[in-house]
């Protein structure tokens, strides 16, 4: 991820990852172990590779670059040739999967947004297949680390809910020494987690109505498609291989200096182009619902 698109608030992020690492460990060194020794230590050596697995995908969702698009050349302009008011040719029609969609010109980044593409003003750049911009991790939710994003909910949550679960037990199995420092910290450890794990699981069930519906964050809240109108749903089963099981999308990189005159959109195979008449100097773009904008 570029430094430039890096936000300076980092505060929230700052928070996240301190009481990720402060209560796992608290939890790992002070509770889990104890519970370890009268059920297995294979418990211990899991539930670490489990919160392993969490850090990764956290980590993997914060840094990475979510697919940012690199500005516009300066002086590159908006088509004027259709004939209406300024704010008319601001929008491209083409249509995807049979459903009419725009192409909105930014007026920062000075080209024609692809498809799902949205531009954040916390990172001032535009983003592939945008989903929101997360205070939480420091960094937008795009193309590029969406999968990521969705594991830590999901790997976040089952954490939780296994912390929560053998704390509460940990305490009522010490209800006869509630004074001593462990099951103080228990108690607290089980206090936090449950405050917090109420949020993360309404998160975690949303996203997973989202990758169900093929639908981004940003989709949904802007009611952009009805339920039966969306061109990006390609059915449950699709929908969640998209996410795991699609190869990683490259870095978004675009040349200087190529003049494109159409845009290539096709999905299920069937391509459907739209005759750009403005020189947007983006490389050849060629879209695939399962694939990216690449040059």
């Amino acid at each position: 991820m570029s430094c430039q698109a890096f936000s300076k608030n980092i505060g929230p992020a700052l928070i996240a990852w301190f009481l990720l690492i402060f209560l796992t460990v608290l939890y790992l060194v002070f509770i889990c172990w104890d519970f370890s020794k009268e059920t297995s230590y294979a418990f211990t050596v899991c539930h670490s590779l489990l919160f392993f697995f969490v850090v990764s995908a956290f980590g993997k969702a914060t840094f990475m670059d979510p697919g940012y698009y690199a500005m516009g050349v300066p002086g590159e302009k908006m088509t004027t040739v259709e004939k209406g008011s300024p704010r008319t040719v601001m929008y491209k029609s083409v249509d995807i999967n049979g459903v009419s969609t725009r192409l909105k010109w930014c007026v920062t980044c000075e080209f024609y947004r692809p498809p799902r593409c949205s531009h954040c003003s916390i990172c001032k750049h535009c983003i592939d297949t945008f989903d929101h911009h997360c205070p939480w991790l420091n960094n937008c939710i795009g193309k590029r680390n969406y999968r990521y994003f969705f594991s830590f909910l999901l790997t976040l949550t089952l954490h939780m809910i296994i912390v929560f679960g053998v704390s509460m037990t940990y305490v009522l199995m010490r209800t006869n020494e509630l004074s001593h420092y462990k099951v103080i910290i228990a108690i607290g450890v089980l206090i936090l987690v449950g405050l917090l794990l109420l949020p993360v699981l309404g998160l975690t069930g949303f996203h997973i109505f989202l990758v169900s519906k093929g639908r981004t964050t940003n989709e949904q809240v802007t009611s952009k498609y009805d339920l039966d109108m969306n061109p990006y749903d390609r059915g449950l089963c699709k929908n969640w291989l998209h996410i795991f099981c699609t190869s990683q999308p490259p870095i978004l990189n675009r040349p200087n200096v190529a003049e494109v005159d159409m845009w290539e959109i096709s999905y299920n195979g069937k391509p459907i182009k739209h005759r750009q008449t403005s020189n947007l100097r983006s490389g050849s773009n060629n879209y695939k619902l399962s694939d990216t904008f690449v040059s």
